[in-house]
């Protein structure tokens, strides 16, 4: 035998009544993702190029400048990755300050 109508409708009543004295907890933020260009991760720094015997006076500069131009490349690619870093950690510290105050929150209600 089925209750009544009326009956139904006051336990859903009661349900949400309820529901609504349940503490609320809020949505946590999207976790933070730094992105970084993979292909800068994955570089290297180039090795210094050998010189080879006999090699004249012209070939060792050329090389001096491609090992010098080398080594700028690779000085800016950390420098770009630092600062990435750099940046990344002070989101985290942002997101888990703010992970801190909703437990904080939380853990004060009733």
């Amino acid at each position: 035998m089925r209750p009544p109508p009326w009956r139904r409708l006051g336990l859903a009543a009661g349900v949400l009544a309820l529901a609504g004295c349940a503490a609320t907890v809020p949505v946590v933020v999207q976790p933070v993702i730094c992105p970084v260009d993979a292909a800068l991760v994955a570089g290297r720094c180039a090795t210094p190029k050998a010189i080879p015997e006999r090699a004249s006076f012209g070939d060792v500069l050329t090389l001096y400048q491609q090992d010098r131009q080398a080594l700028q490349n690779c000085a800016q690619r950390a420098e770009t990755l630092a600062r990435l870093i750099e940046a990344c950690q002070a989101t985290m510290v942002q997101y888990n300050q703010r992970l801190l105050e909703i437990n904080r929150a939380n853990t004060t209600k009733p």
